[in-house]
């Protein structure tokens, strides 16, 4: 098996090397990336990239090209990388296969928030930047006023026809949150699941939220509930427990921070070369 890989990961090259197949390094950053793929001709693609936050929708673009034209396999994949760093993809997707989440509601014009503002509104709300990452671009809002200041900044267009994504409004329900968990998969196996124990409204590891590892079985029956519909190559799960008990999904993260993991010595190149065998 002949493996395309990021020519700055060393650990996927390392990992698929010590399994016994061929590997090519590859920019998959350059301006004529399709024209080495091409002429690589690899049986797998695979491109775990840490930091492309700011260019999120090249994981996409780089899979499809892969998977519709070259009719070869991406790691991850379209399905995979569809959902990454946009929480309104993630929300249809949602609602459409019944995973419990936070009720949202997004509004798309003026017109669909005018009307909003009229209705009884339960407070307090949560309102997010549908592709910030890592607890960025995320506010309380604790009344009508806020709210209302918040749409103001986001100068959204009288003209339908000048509203883009940018400018859509993205609400949820607060969640008092009881307990939140991070559940980390590559295909169908959970490689790590941890709680996360925060002070703070944002309970991100990186924010000094404390990690235990005694977690209940009912986190894994969910994820692992769901996953087989998503059929994800690789995951970050962000879960949540109210107030009631009940577990809700907060958020998905195909490309999720590694820290925990290399911590626990756990290599996610590992078990991405055991998978990519696997599903060839």
């Amino acid at each position: 098996m002949k493996i395309g890989f990021w020519d700055v990961q060393i650990d996927i090259e390392k990992a698929f090397l010590e399994c016994g197949h061929k590997v090519v390094a590859l920019d998959f950053h350059k301006s004529d990336w399709q024209n080495d793929f091409v002429k690589a001709d690899c049986d797998a693609y695979v491109w775990y990239p840490h930091a492309l936050h700011k260019e999120y929708y090249k994981l996409l673009d780089r899979a499809g090209f892969i998977e519709f034209f070259l009719s070869k396999r991406a790691f991850p994949n379209v399905r995979t990388s569809y959902l990454f760093q946009d929480k309104m993809r993630q929300e249809y997707v949602f609602d459409l296969l019944r995973i419990p989440q936070p009720k949202t509601i997004i509004l798309t014009s003026q017109a669909e928030i005018n009307k909003f503002l009229k209705l009884k509104i339960k407070f307090p709300l949560i309102v997010k930047d549908m592709w910030n990452y890592g607890g960025y671009g995320i506010f309380v809002l604790k009344n009508k006023k806020e709210l209302e200041k918040y749409i103001a900044k986001k100068r959204i267009p009288k003209n339908k026809e000048n509203v883009i994504q940018k400018h859509y409004l993205y609400l949820q329900e607060y969640i008092d949150l009881r307990e939140e968990y991070r559940v980390m998969t590559v295909g169908q196996k959970i490689i790590l699941v941890y709680r996360k124990k925060a002070d703070k409204f944002l309970g991100h590891v990186w924010r000094g939220a404390k990690v235990d590892f005694e977690v209940k079985k009912d986190v894994l029956d969910f994820v692992r509930k769901y996953n087989k519909i998503l059929k994800l190559d690789c995951c970050g799960w962000d879960l949540a427990r109210n107030k009631q008990g009940k577990l809700k999904i907060i958020e998905l993260n195909p490309i999720a921070g590694t820290k925990i993991l290399e911590e626990q010595g756990i290599s996610l190149a590992e078990h991405i070369a055991e998978y990519v065998e696997k599903v060839l």
